[in-house]
């Protein structure tokens, strides 16, 4: 098909004609967000990093790999006109790494003596090469977070423009639950740390209909069910384009919280070198306990007053926006007194309150019964599942097409 025609190509991103073909074989003209499937000239090919300027900097910085091509099939996704003109591109939605793999990286850069860190983009590498049953040998314990592994939440930005928005799917995927290291399909009843994946690829192209909403406004009762998506990127371009996107705001989401302390202590470290932060300011990676606070909080992103920090002689050696990141990062730390024993406080690291968005907390949600959409919602408690073999979920035949082998991360979905 010639792409050139599409009544949508000046909405599109640059993408060679080859490159726009590979992307709608992959994901057969289904929108990864809502999964929406569309006749192939009314689906946009979208970038996750729409901006060499922005691998520039990340590659400055140690996240990306100097090599990495925004206009490659790597970076591309398809997603629907409604996703993507009234949702990402208006900067009112974006998708995160899920917090599970934001504290390990937290973690790492803070935890992980500066003669044995990796570079972020090592560490990426190394979690994307990442197979079921396999061990990362080169970095800490990665169990914990191995059923998040190519999986993203959806994070609200601008929550005042939002109120009683949703976005609408033909496909709600059926409700797993996490044992084992992985999600697979719940027994109908079974309660514990439930999950609800959105797989574009998963589905068939003849997939039956089972509607849903995506609730983007907290009035809404199933705005509190966690979602993840299933996407394969790469992770370090859903981190850098989520910090490209939230600037210096502060929101009451501790995902974007997480990701813009990675980057300011990243810009620390550069300037000053090695920083004391105690660990015990940063939740472990994995799924949260039963019975935490969970639900939506907070009044979605509030500019932060401006704060000076001292400069040292040599800090002026990166590039503007590297110390425009650590001249902002008092937002994480306070400015180091000079006479002190160089501790630096890290107050923001545990933020209390609960994401504006789409994943907040599953630890203690209720699910209605997939079997039984009106049934009333349950408490989550111990876990009860089928079984899997070798690392790949297995489920009952819904046309909902087979979800692929490995890492299935954590999220939650009831039905209406």
């Amino acid at each position: 098909m010639d792409f050139s025609t599409s009544p949508l190509e000046d909405w599109e991103a640059t993408f060679s004609s080859s490159v726009k073909q590979s992307l709608h074989q992959k994901y057969r003209d289904r929108c990864v967000v809502c999964l929406q499937r569309l006749p192939a000239p009314g689906i946009l090919c979208t970038r996750v990093i729409d901006e060499s300027l922005h691998v520039s900097t990340a590659v400055e910085e140690g996240v990306m790999a100097a090599e990495y091509n925004p206009a490659s099939e790597a970076n591309g996704v398809l997603k629907c006109p409604t996703c993507h003109l009234a949702y990402f591109t208006p900067n009112l939605i974006a998708f995160s790494l899920p917090l599970p793999v934001l504290h390990y990286i937290l973690r790492y850069i803070l935890g992980t003596p500066e003669s044995d860190r990796k570079p972020l983009r090592e560490v990426f590498r190394l979690l994307g090469d990442w197979s079921p049953g396999a061990t990362i040998d080169a970095l800490p314990d990665t169990k914990p977070i191995e059923p998040y592994l190519g999986l993203f939440a959806l994070v609200i930005l601008n929550p005042s423009q939002l109120i009683g928005m949703e976005l609408f799917t033909r496909h709600q995927p059926p409700v797993s639950i996490l044992k084992g290291g992985r999600f697979i399909r719940r027994k109908s009843g079974a309660a514990g740390n439930l999950a609800c994946i959105f797989d574009s690829l998963a589905l068939t192209n003849n997939a039956p209909e089972r509607r849903g909403t995506i609730p983007l406004s907290p009035e809404q009762p199933t705005f509190q069910h966690v979602r993840y998506w299933r996407i394969p990127v790469k992770m370090e371009a859903i981190l850098v384009t989520l910090e490209e996107r939230i600037g210096r705001k502060s929101y009451a989401s501790e995902e974007i919280t997480c990701t813009q302390n990675i980057f300011c202590i990243l810009a620390l470290q550069r300037s000053y070198g090695t920083i004391s932060i105690p660990l015990s300011a940063i939740p472990e990676p994995g799924p949260p306990e039963h019975g935490s606070k969970a639900g939506p909080s907070g009044d979605g992103p509030q500019l932060s007053g401006k704060r000076k920090r001292p400069q040292s002689d040599d800090a002026g050696q990166g590039s503007q926006k590297l110390q425009g990141r650590a001249r902002r990062a008092g937002k994480v730390v306070e400015a180091r007194d000079p006479g002190s024993s160089g501790e630096l406080p890290f107050e923001r690291l545990q933020n209390e309150s609960r994401p504006p968005g789409v994943h907040p907390n599953e630890s203690s949600f209720s699910c209605p019964d997939d079997d039984n959409p009106q049934a009333s919602p349950r408490r989550l408690g111990e876990r009860e599942d089928e079984q899997g073999v070798d690392g790949v979920e297995h489920m009952e035949d819904d046309g909902l097409g087979e979800l692929s082998a490995g890492p299935v991360g954590e999220s939650e979905w009831a039905l209406e």
